[in-house]
């Protein structure tokens, strides 16, 4: 069980739902439209949360989360579904690579008191919040290159090059 904390789920939960599916739908072209990115954003937050406090082994919850940020897309975000699970994969590994980054160079800070400040939840949220940035910064980098680029071509949907009937 990965237990999260009240403090951590508000202080980056919510913060990384919008993130995640930011870069999600950048990486699906889908033209953000504000109810349902704010709907599957804060789901996504909601079934993190719950997933993880599961009894379930070590990676289990990763691979739900995962099916999670792909039903999500496909069916909020009107993403096509080999999309949403290349969007969700890229985003998965994406945000473990930068965690992973975060994570060495507060060890490189924090040196031997790493563990201990890592046992505070509000301590570890605020240090993790480096790696939360960086998934925003490039979601939004993504997004303004493939989405802005693939709406000026005629394209309004953004999932499978045609546009969506009225």
């Amino acid at each position: 069980m990965l237990k999260i904390t009240l403090a951590e789920l508000f202080i980056r939960g919510i913060l990384e739902g919008f993130f995640v599916f930011l870069l999600v739908c950048a990486i699906c072209k889908c033209k953000i439209q504000l109810k349902p990115y704010i709907l599957s954003s804060l789901l996504y937050v909601a079934l993190t949360y719950t997933i993880r406090m599961l009894p379930i082994n070590f990676g289990v919850h990763s691979i739900l989360v995962l099916m999670a940020i792909v039903l999500l897309a496909v069916l909020i975000n009107k993403a096509s579904v080999l999309s949403a699970i290349k969007a969700a994969l890229i985003t998965f590994l994406l945000l473990f690579a930068l965690e992973a980054a975060n994570v060495y160079i507060m060890q490189l800070i924090y040196g031997d008191f790493f563990i201990d400040v890592m046992k505070n939840p509000i301590i570890k949220s605020l240090s993790s919040l480096p790696s939360v940035f960086l998934l925003g910064i490039i979601g939004t980098f993504w997004y303004r290159k493939s989405v802005k680029k693939h709406i000026k071509n005629g394209d309004n949907d953004g999932n499978t090059g045609q546009e969506m009937g009225a």
